[in-house]
Order: structure tokens, then C-alpha cells, then sequence
């Protein structure tokens, strides 16, 4: 029996991403870390007189996906996840109302938003792409503020995002 050799053994650089979301174009620029969401076939028991049978259910479900981001000092990037959020929810008059509702989905600035996570090689080339449909935040994290901080650190906060669906391209 002869060992198969992969054609490359290079790993995967971590740092090697490009975030793309028409709806949030500053977060796209200032994003530091993705968590992709997890892919999960939960496992179901089936009763018999004997054993348990072990099988599956028939839906996929998926983990919610993490973006962390530093924040510009103009708070830019961080208005735009704050403000989509505020829109998803109540809004809080009827001019609220008619500005969200009257924007077409194909401008990038509904509710729902498609969200493409490209991984890169060690070569900076496109290798595989993340695509969650209909992605909205659903979390934002407060910004740290701190003034014993001897070292001057950008300021970053964390956008957590729900989805419907997740596809995955290898390019």
C-alpha cells in the first residue's frame, strides 16, 4: 500500500481573509478576525425495542459567524452595524419606518444582506469562498475605552451575525 502524498503541504495562514459585504463597506475595510460559523447534523436516537439507533436529522443548522473590527475614530464603521441593527428592530417613528422600507433589496442597504468570507493561499489568491444568505447582525459589543492603557491599541469591537444559509465554494 503506497502513501498518498498531498501536491501541497503549505497550511493555512489564518491572516490570509477578505471580508465583502455591500451593506457595511467600512466594516469589510476594518475587519482584524472572522469566526466562520460551525456546521452541525445534530444526532437523533430512534427508538427501538432493543438498542437505540443512531441516525441524523435532515436539516443542517449552522453557528452564528464573529467579526471582529477596529473601530475608526470617526465611529464610521461602528454606526453602521449600530444603525442596522436599530433598523432590524422597532423602529422608533413612521419616518423611521418609511426610510428603511422604501430602500430595494439590491442596493445593499436592506434589512438582510449576503456576507462572502474569500480565504486566501499563502500566494494572497482566492482559494475558497464562505457565503452567508440573508445575514443580519444580531449582537454588537460596547467599545473599550481606557486611559491606564500604557500602549496606545486601536479600539475594536465584535459583530455577531445570524444567517440563513451557508455555502461554500473551493475556487
Amino acid at each position: 500500500m503506497t502513501l498518498q502524498l498531498p501536491q501541497n503541504t503549505n497550511f493555512l495562514n489564518p491572516q490570509n481573509f477578505k471580508l465583502v459585504l455591500k451593506r457595511a463597506p467600512l466594516l469589510e475595510f476594518f475587519a482584524i478576525a472572522v469566526r466562520l460559523p460551525d456546521l452541525m447534523l445534530m444526532s437523533v436516537d430512534i427508538g427501538t425495542q432493543f438498542v437505540p439507533i443512531k441516525t441524523t436529522e435532515t436539516h443542517v443548522s449552522y453557528s452564528q459567524m464573529t467579526v471582529q473590527f477596529l473601530v475608526d475614530e470617526q465611529l464610521n464603521n461602528y454606526n453602521e452595524i449600530y444603525d442596522w441593527i436599530n433598523r432590524r428592530g422597532f423602529p422608533v417613528d413612521y419616518n423611521q419606518y418609511r426610510s428603511i422600507s422604501s430602500q430595494k433589496q439590491e442596493s445593499g442597504r436592506w434589512l438582510d444582506s449576503d456576507i462572502s468570507v474569500l480565504v486566501e493561499n499563502s500566494n494572497h489568491k482566492a482559494v475558497g469562498e464562505f457565503t452567508l444568505i440573508d445575514a443580519h447582525p444580531t449582537s454588537l459589543s460596547g467599545i473599550q475605552l481606557n486611559t491606564t492603557d500604557n500602549d496606545i491599541r486601536p479600539a475594536s469591537a465584535t459583530v455577531v451575525f445570524d444567517f440563513t444559509r451557508l455555502t461554500f465554494d473551493q475556487l
